[in-house]
């Protein structure tokens, strides 16, 4: 969102570029108003829990569903492996995605009155 809110704070940013992917993440807090006009131009949806909460299993060789804090717990993993930027997903996050060809954003994010914590993650293949 251009320009940056005002509301944005404390912002912490990580990314790594390969040759065939991208990885950013990005923590910050943002005023409730602001995270909204941010979901709706980014064009943000609710993330789909049937499709999303599932993980590989080997001995199955198929997806298995997954509880929501373990889908939290791998994407925390993920982001303080790919990038080195420790985040705190909580069970009470909501989590929106926003997919666009072979580009993938999600946003965690935990409301606390007016104001949220976020984190957002692109990821382009």
């Amino acid at each position: 969102m251009n320009p940056v809110p005002k509301s944005v704070q404390s912002i912490e940013e990580k990314h790594i570029f390969a040759l065939d992917n991208t990885f950013w993440a990005l923590r910050f807090d943002i005023n409730s108003q602001d995270l909204q006009n941010l979901i709706d131009k980014q064009i943000f949806t609710p993330i789909n829990e049937h499709e999303e909460f599932q993980k590989w299993d080997r001995d199955a060789k198929n997806y298995i569903p997954i509880p929501k804090s373990e889908y939290l717990q791998l994407w925390t993993r993920r982001i303080k492996n790919t990038v080195n930027l420790d985040v705190i997903l909580p069970e009470n996050c909501n989590v929106f995605v926003s997919k666009n060809g072979r580009d993938d954003k999600y946003l965690f994010v935990v409301t606390n009155s007016a104001t949220a914590e976020a984190v957002f993650v692109a990821e382009a293949h």
